[in-house]
């Protein structure tokens, strides 16, 4: 990270992540927001002290940068059952229509990284919905 602040694309900013001087701890994946969606491997996900975000992994992709920090979360919810198809972390923050998802191939380690903030997950599956593949929300 370069420190300088990307655009923001469909997405949610937040102060005060703990971001300097760098991530403690960084991800590959994807992402969807709304009814877009970008695959494995065109988002990232960084951790800082306080907060997260995710945005693209290269300059040059549309994909929505998101930050949010742990004390905003209202929710850390594992989303989709068939690994290496759809598995992912819900996230909401503030309003319960605030939400993204990380597409991950390591998502047990992704909980874990959360709930070790103090972040309350809940790492049992929930099914998508076909309404949040045509812009809808997750359950």
């Amino acid at each position: 990270m370069d420190g300088r602040r990307r655009p923001r694309l469909l997405g949610r900013s937040a102060h005060d992540l703990g971001d300097e001087p760098g991530a403690e701890r960084e991800f590959v994946g994807g992402v969807r927001r709304g009814s877009w969606n970008a695959t494995w491997p065109l988002a990232k996900l960084f951790l800082f002290s306080k907060g997260f975000r995710i945005e693209a992994s290269f300059r040059v992709l549309p994909v929505p940068t998101w930050e949010a920090r742990y004390d905003e979360l209202t929710a850390v919810q594992a989303v989709g059952k068939i690994p290496l198809f759809s598995t992912g972390v819900c996230f909401r923050a503030g309003d319960a229509k605030d939400w993204i998802v990380f597409w991950t191939m390591e998502r047990p380690t992704v909980m874990e990284a959360f709930a070790s903030r103090g972040v309350v997950v809940s790492t049992k599956p929930t099914r998508l919905g076909y309404r949040m593949w045509f812009g809808g929300e997750p359950r």
